[in-house]
C-alpha cells in the first residue's frame, strides 16, 4: 500500500463509523457512497476505490465500537495525510455530507461525528502549500 492509500482507507474507516453512528448501516447510505465514489472517479478522475474498499472489509468485523473506527479511520487518514489537496478536502466533505444525509433522521451522534472530520480536515487544509 502506497502512503496516499493510507489516507483513502482511512476515509473509508470513517465513512463507516459515520454510518455506524446511528445503529446500523443502511442500504442508502452504501448506495450513496458507491454512488459519490463512481461519480468523483469519472468526473474527476480519483480513483478512490480504496474508500470503498476498506469500508466493505470493516462492515463484516464486528468487534468494536462507532468511536473505536472513527479513531481507527482518523489515525489511518493521517498517515497519509500529506497528500491532501483541497480538491480533496472538498471531496471528503462532500461525501461525509451525503453518506449522513442518506438516510433521515440525522441523530446528533451522525452530526458530532462528521463535525470531528470536517475541522480535522479544514484545520489539515490550513497546511497545505
Amino acid at each position: 500500500m502506497e502512503i496516499i492509500d493510507n489516507m483513502y482507507y482511512g476515509f473509508g474507516r470513517i465513512i463507516l463509523a459515520l454510518s455506524l453512528a446511528d445503529g446500523k448501516v443502511d442500504q442508502s447510505e452504501i448506495e450513496m457512497l458507491e454512488t459519490s465514489i463512481d461519480e468523483i472517479a469519472e468526473d474527476r478522475g480519483y480513483d478512490l476505490s480504496m474508500v470503498t474498499t476498506a469500508f466493505q472489509q470493516w462492515k463484516t468485523v464486528e468487534s468494536f465500537s462507532t468511536e473505536e473506527m472513527m479513531r481507527g479511520g482518523l489515525h489511518d487518514f493521517h498517515l497519509g495525510d500529506l497528500h491532501l489537496t483541497t480538491e480533496l478536502a472538498s471531496i471528503f466533505r462532500s461525501i461525509v455530507i451525503d453518506v449522513v444525509s442518506a438516510e433521515p433522521p440525522i441523530t446528533g451522534k451522525e452530526q458530532e461525528m462528521a463535525r470531528e472530520f470536517i475541522s480535522y480536515l479544514n484545520e489539515r487544509e490550513q497546511h497545505i502549500k
